[in-house]
């Protein structure tokens, strides 16, 4: 694969509490105009992508996603049609659906864009309730199947060779080559799917691959199928180790160096000192109420028991399960877990970890977060990083107003598209070795 010169590329969570953070509390912030605002600011800016994270279910026990959210493939076919240029990745459970659905709904959602499509392949961590499982499958067999799912999705969108798509000799009519055209006939542990998609190759030849787990087994699946890998290591050494694990996986399996490329979850809070910057951190604790925070961090650590802990204190270890018997969100749970017992962190700073997922945060002034930033990605700890959808109008103001032209100012980020396709935009012109 060509290297283009490298960047730092910015994605807009769109969707989803988990996603926009801080305006969660908002709820009538669900309509298609709101979207198609935060969408086309987005592309205005030359971000990346825009993201959506997604859930199974609705949850009543005070998290964010209470407040509901809308299903990510038809969301980003509304908003296809009101942009040109910014990439649309949606998050699909491979739990939850079947391959040829999935394939199906993306690859069209390709077509409809102009090759701006991308698909998050996650293994759902909730949800079992709503499709007819006793309990959540273990991470090991949800693993399994989500890894011959996305062989199976590949599959179908290569299915389409690019010369099936012919024009007669004046070019006024355009007609598909059935021998270029072929039957996957898969046959496997999980899944039985003769092909062929019914959906043609896109501009840019098939959706992007995105991949999230930071577990050892997302890092495999990821590390051998993905175009981008979304993580939220929340400190340097986290993403150093999470890094190393993940070339030499995508090494064994044969990828490209550089592939797959990492996007990391960045939540900023923006204050000029130490002090407002902990207010803050906290008001935002506050705002989503305590009670329901500690409900939220306890869910992240595995259930755990944080009854009659002080804020000033730290989790005692013994409060934690053994990571084995975690079956949700092992890689997460790891992440936090890390943080309570090794960096002996404080519950009133764990509570905001949990509120945000564990992602990375930074407080400070634009060019503090900056150099950060700078940091990680010169390291080659991340090549992409997210910007939310703040509620408050003076942290919204200080994002686009200090912080992403600060990127610029340092030659980090670049605002434009250099390609039409999502493909194209993150590492330049289109191969076949990367199934365009």
């Amino acid at each position: 694969m060509s290297t283009p010169e490298r960047r730092l590329h910015l994605v807009q969570f769109i969707g989803g509490a988990q996603g926009v953070y801080d305006s969660w509390a908002d709820p009538t912030e669900r309509t298609l105009a709101y979207y198609q605002r935060v969408a086309q600011h987005a592309e205005k800016e030359g971000l990346l992508s825009l993201f959506i994270a997604d859930n199974s279910m609705l949850l009543r026990d005070g998290d964010l996603s209470t407040l509901g959210a809308l299903e990510p493939i038809t969301l980003f076919s509304a908003l296809a049609a009101v942009t040109e240029r910014i990439g649309l990745i949606a998050t699909v459970s491979t739990t939850y659906w079947e391959p040829y659905n999935l394939a199906r709904l993306v690859a069209t959602l390709d077509q409809l864009s102009d090759g701006r499509a991308g698909w998050n392949a996650v293994t759902s961590f909730r949800g079992e309730q709503n499709f007819g499982f006793g309990d959540i499958p273990d991470p090991e067999t949800r693993y399994a199947r989500a890894t011959e799912f996305v062989e199976v999705v590949l599959k179908l969108w290569d299915s389409w060779s690019p010369a099936a798509i012919k024009t007669d000799t004046g070019g006024a009519r355009a007609y598909s080559d059935g021998a270029q055209i072929r039957d996957i006939e898969h046959v496997g542990p999980h899944f039985s799917v003769r092909g062929a998609l019914d959906v043609p190759r896109s501009k840019q030849g098939r959706p992007l691959l995105a991949q999230a787990g930071a577990s050892d087994l997302g890092r495999r699946l990821g590390a051998t199928y993905a175009d981008l890998i979304y993580t939220a290591e929340p400190t340097w050494d986290s993403a150093s180790e999470f890094v190393r694990g993940l070339r030499s996986h995508a090494a064994a399996a044969g990828r490209p160096n550089g592939l797959p490329a990492i996007l990391t979850g960045l939540n900023s809070t923006f204050a000029s000192t130490t002090e407002e910057g902990e207010r803050l951190k906290w008001q935002k604790v506050e705002a989503y109420g305590v009670e329901r925070a500690v409900q939220t961090l306890s869910r992240h650590l595995g259930d755990a028991d944080l009854t009659g802990i002080d804020l000033d204190d730290a989790i005692p270890a013994e409060r934690l399960p053994d990571v084995a018997s975690v079956r949700r969100r092992q890689g997460r749970f790891g992440v936090l877990a890390h943080l309570a017992t090794e960096e002996r962190r404080p519950l009133r700073e764990m509570l905001f970890a949990g509120v945000h997922w564990g992602h990375w945060t930074e407080v400070g002034d634009p060019g503090q977060i900056a150099d950060r930033v700078q940091a990680r990605y010169e390291a080659h700890l991340t090549d992409a990083i997210t910007v939310g959808t703040p509620q408050d109008e003076t942290q919204r103001d200080v994002l686009w107003q200090e912080f992403v032209p600060e990127l610029v100012r340092r030659g980090l980020f670049e605002p434009g598209y250099r390609g039409r396709t999502l493909r194209e935009n993150l590492f330049g012109a289109r191969t076949d070795a990367e199934g365009s």
